[in-house]
């Protein structure tokens, strides 16, 4: 029973309070991104390594979210997880750049 459990927590549906937040936090990087691409223009975006990295992190955690939630074959969300750990480099960067915070 347990084993049931376990797999249908990570059937692809989005229906737990974490699985919205992923979500939304997904598309609300998503929006920064394009935002941000918008305001500085492509090529001056892209000249900062740190946006390129924010850029793939963003875009590939928006890529598996989609393919977790959306049906098809795989539908393990454990892998918005291990893609979502990236954003915790991205918190590291921040407060190495803005170390009184």
């Amino acid at each position: 029973a347990a084993s049931k459990r376990a797999a249908d927590s990570t059937d692809g549906r989005v229906d737990s309070v974490w699985n919205v937040l992923e979500l939304a936090f997904a598309l609300a990087f998503a929006v920064e991104s394009v935002a941000r691409i918008w305001a500085l223009g492509m090529r001056r975006y892209w000249r900062s390594l740190a946006n390129r990295f924010d850029f793939v992190v963003t875009w590939t955690a928006v890529l598996v979210t989609l393919v977790v939630y959306l049906p098809n074959a795989f539908s393990d969300s454990r892998a918005i997880r291990l893609v979502l750990t990236l954003r915790l480099f991205r918190v590291a960067r921040l407060l190495l750049r803005y170390p009184s915070v």
